[in-house]
């Protein structure tokens, strides 16, 4: 395997300047929280109190699973998850969908490798094989996402977690995420979460090897943590090896009792093969092949990448608290595919938000305003691929993504039990290209779009520990600039942002031994954003008429005895067309329609656990807009256990797909297929990991 590394791009100046910004902004920032509280007709409501002060594991900028599990609770009016990292470190939990592909609405399958993954929520960009979009990744409060909405997954370490929060459709609002799928929010650990030391060693099927090492601190009122994670396979198919070096680190400084700063550090060097994609056929009876052009080619994605972040928390009274912060990301990236990408990427943003309760017209009021303004600049090339390297330059210019965002919300206490709440996000985005090579005409452009997106939600504590919810609420996105400035066709694409007002209702609470969140929810979109493949290699974007998505998603937790518990999650997804012109009421292509995950944790004795699971998909489903070619059903066994033989030390045994099926884990999407179409990507076979970790 030969690795080439990649320098990353200077970091320009307009950029730096939003950094510079907010370290400026935050001095005068400090000054507020010395001033008196001004009067008013509001009666300030008292939240319960934080101790900052504690050298424990209290942190204004880094929450912790449970203090936001309770949050979200009670200001949430739809369905969400939070999973604390102890759910999945103590397996192989290797990429995004390691972590939440259990959480029901959730569609998160591997291609191969750490980085490419298919994520997709409720629907959300559903024909997307490659850097999501519609959902919007966050990182310790700011955005992975790059300023035109796309995003990317090797900018994560699982082992670098303290917890992962998954806030479906509009229950990301609170965050400005007007995105169909909503957001799925990660917290890094740090020094007061994670003190000590932490070292981990793992082997597994494939080639797989892993070492991770981790070092928090507190001093006073600053605390630190760093970590360093090296991972390497040859993975499952031919040209699927994969190679990555990861570093997170941050540093937190309490000022004052009401004032909090933490920074982040993250710097990540990916190369990563890309094996084909297959025809149904191949995938049945030659899982591990790939096609000759990927191989001569040299088809891989190398990345390097920083990304460097800044988060404020700011206690301004009881019950008002300003979170602002700035982030920037510097990355490169060497593609080799049908055309040799060669591209560099300066991306970053600013953004705040506000809380505060009160008292008014004889109700309780919490309040939030936020703003965020995110930009960025790629210098694109492309040129001729001979063999994984440069050839004849073929396209050059610079893309511009813009995209600003501010968002009002009120949670009102209507009734002792019953809360309102009412929302609205303004969205102004730009996407731009000048083209530097003209030879093949001038493709330069720009587009803009203004979108306006209300929301409306209840939360009804019926009885203490049952609450039912609901919420109707409008989201949009502009398309990415891959989609609007597309590899395969000269000129800027005409696309039209993808829009949709869903409704969501549902309830969640717990009796007994029994635990349950289940939702229903139709989301009516117009313009659907479609993303096929070309026979060149490249891809072309089109919108769709008019669409549906609904669906069924249900969590259970069963605790059966004080050693067993059972833990379910079922979805239920109908996507299709609404009287389309050409497919009719046809079902959208590329997310199964039913989908089971079970699993049975024993403990039998202290330290010692043993988790048998399931993941069932009973139905083929469609991989085209014509229904001509479906993706077969499937069913896998897998196993985890775990021991715990002394105090600080793990072992765990993480076994998939344990009889050995043959199975599509993915598949791309297109208008309408037939059986040479190469749609599909086969899961890995029958795999064993294993581990160990050490805490001082």
């Amino acid at each position: 395997m030969t690795r080439t590394t990649y320098r990353c791009g200077r970091i320009r100046p307009a950029v730096t300047d939003l950094m510079s910004a907010t370290l400026i902004s935050a001095a005068g920032l400090l000054a507020l929280t010395s001033l008196p509280a001004v009067a008013a007709d509001i009666t300030i409501t008292t939240l319960p109190d934080l101790d900052v002060t504690a050298s424990g594991t209290a942190s204004a900028t880094a929450p912790d699973a449970a203090t936001r599990d309770a949050t979200l609770a009670n200001s949430l009016p739809g369905s969400f998850a939070v999973i604390p990292a102890e759910a999945f470190q103590n397996s192989r939990a290797f990429n995004i969908g390691d972590m939440i592909a259990t959480v029901p609405g959730v569609y998160a399958q591997s291609r191969f490798g750490q980085a490419e993954t298919k994520l997709s929520i409720r629907g959300s960009g559903l024909s997307r094989n490659f850097h999501m979009r519609g959902v919007k990744l966050s990182l310790d409060g700011l955005p992975i996402n790059t300023s035109d909405g796309a995003g990317d997954f090797q900018q994560i370490d699982p082992l670098s977690l303290r917890h992962v929060e998954v806030l479906k459709g509009s229950n990301g609002f609170s965050d400005g995420v007007s995105m169909l799928g909503g957001e799925v929010r990660m917290e890094s650990r740090t020094g007061r979460s994670d003190p000590g030391v932490t070292a981990r060693a793992e082997l597994g099927s494939y080639g797989f090897v892993r070492t991770h090492a981790g070092f928090g601190f507190v001093d006073g009122d600053r605390d630190g943590h760093l970590s360093a994670t090296l991972s390497r396979t040859d993975g499952f198919r031919d040209h699927s090896a994969h190679d990555d070096r990861l570093f997170t680190g941050n540093l937190g400084w309490r000022l004052t009792d009401n004032v909090e700063t933490r920074f982040y550090l993250g710097y990540d060097d990916l190369y990563q093969e890309l094996p084909s994609a297959l025809t149904l056929d191949q995938a049945l009876n030659d899982p591990r092949s790939t096609a000759a052009g990927n191989i001569t080619g040299d088809q891989r994605r190398d990345i390097t990448a920083i990304r460097l972040a800044n988060r404020w928390s700011v206690a301004m009274g009881d019950a008002t608290t300003l979170e602002f912060g700035a982030w920037l990301l510097d990355k490169s990236l060497y593609h080799p595919i049908f055309q040799v990408l060669d591209n560099d990427y300066l991306d970053g943003g600013v953004q705040a938000k506000l809380t505060t309760g009160g008292r008014a017209i004889g109700l309780e009021h919490g309040l939030t305003f936020g703003v965020r303004l995110a930009g960025g600049e790629t210098d694109a090339r492309r040129y001729v691929n001979i063999g994984g390297s440069r050839g004849a330059l073929t396209a050059e210019g610079t893309e511009r993504g813009r995209t600003f965002e501010v968002w009002a919300e009120d949670a009102v206490a209507i009734a002792p039990d019953l809360t309102l709440i009412m929302g609205l996000q303004a969205m102004h985005a730009r996407r731009g290209f000048d083209d530097a090579f003209l030879g093949d005409g001038d493709d330069s452009g720009e587009a803009r779009y203004d979108e306006l997106n209300p929301r409306l939600g209840l939360i009804w504590q019926a009885t203490p520990d049952v609450q039912l919810y609901g919420n109707l609420a409008r989201s949009a996105e502009p398309p990415t600039l891959s989609e609007i400035n597309p590899s395969t066709a000269p000129g800027f694409a005409d696309i039209e942002a993808q829009t949709a007002w869903t409704l969501e209702v549902g309830s969640r609470g717990h009796w007994g031994r029994l635990g349950y969140d289940v939702a229903v929810f139709e989301s009516r979109l117009r313009d659907e954003l479609q993303t096929f493949g070309t026979i060149t290699g490249g891809t072309t974007t089109i919108n769709a008429d008019r669409t549906i998505h609904r669906g069924l998603e249900a969590a259970v937790d069963l605790t059966l005895t004080d050693a067993l518990m059972l833990k379910t999650s079922y979805t239920w997804s109908d996507f299709r067309f609404d009287g389309d012109a050409t497919y009719g009421d046809n079902a959208l292509p590329g997310v199964p329609p039913h989908r089971l995950y079970a699993e049975l944790r024993w403990e039998p004795l202290a330290g010692v656990w043993l988790a048998p699971h399931v993941e069932w998909v009973p139905v083929d489903y469609a991989v085209d807009n014509a229904e001509s070619l479906d993706a077969p059903d499937y069913a896998l066994l897998g196993l985890r256990a775990g021991w715990q033989p002394a105090p600080g030390v793990t072992l765990f045994l993480d076994g998939r797909n344990l009889t050995d099926e043959t199975y599509v884990a993915t598949t791309s999407v297109t208008t309408s297929a037939n059986a040479a179409s190469a749609l599909f990507y086969p899961g890995d076979g029958a795999s064993i990991y294993g581990g160990i970790a050490f805490r001082w």
